[in-house]
């Protein structure tokens, strides 16, 4: 009886899809595309919470799920999806119908150029567009940056009125005391032709000789003062 049963309700599915018979149903359902998948699987997207996906994440299932089991999915990406992006659709970033995901720029400023470009405190027109050296996901405000004025005080002090650019070298990476370039900014009394015989003098056994990264003035003098 419940064999009987089971094949009466395979049929009626079946036929409820268009089929000839339960066998054509399992053609079918073999060579389902990953855009038909939500026709039976839409509760199973609205209900998904882990994480949300109504109306952020694409319904083409097939792109994230195979046919053995939701999870684990093959979803991955660049960036972990936290903060204010985890409640980002897709398509915001991922353009097309359906959305293209493969070559689209991790680069925060593919996304975000126009709330770069619109930015006037601090401006940001001397900033290099690398958003997360000085925000999270979370919001915009506040930020980390613009400086670590705990550790290099430029808002007050003989460091201040500088542009980013002026000390910061950007061949050298990103903006990070790794990059600035002290003997690029100091010329006059503070070219190493002058500084050298005066360190020398004083018995300094770590000062560097001869090539060194431009920025070893940190080394001894890190808040940028005497």
């Amino acid at each position: 009886m419940w064999l009987g049963l089971a094949i009466t309700c395979a049929t009626s599915f079946a036929w409820a899809l268009g089929c000839e018979s339960p066998k054509d149903f399992e053609a079918s359902h073999l060579q389902v595309k990953a855009s038909d998948c939500i026709a039976c699987h839409q509760a199973d997207y609205e209900g998904a919470q882990k994480p949300l996906h109504m109306n952020l994440y694409p319904q083409q299932c097939g792109s994230c799920h195979d046919n053995a089991r939701w999870a684990p999915a093959r979803f991955w990406h660049p960036f972990p999806l936290d903060g204010q992006h985890a409640l980002t659709a897709c398509w915001q970033c991922h353009t097309g119908n359906p959305p293209v995901f493969a070559g689209t720029s991790p680069t925060c400023s593919v996304c975000h150029a126009g709330k770069f470009e619109s930015s006037t405190f601090p401006g940001h027109s001397a900033f290099q567009q690398t958003c997360r050296d000085c925000h999270s996901t979370s919001a915009w405000k506040p930020a980390t940056g613009p400086h670590p004025e705990a550790k290099f005080p430029i808002s007050t002090g003989v460091h201040q009125g500088y542009g980013c650019l002026d000390c910061h070298d950007t061949t050298r990476g990103v903006n990070s005391a790794a990059n600035t370039n002290c003997v690029g900014c100091h010329d006059g009394v503070h070219e190493r032709a002058v500084l050298d015989p005066i360190h020398q003098a004083l018995g300094l056994s770590d000062y560097p000789t001869g090539d060194s990264a431009p920025n070893f003035c940190l080394s001894c003098h890190p808040s940028g003062s005497r």
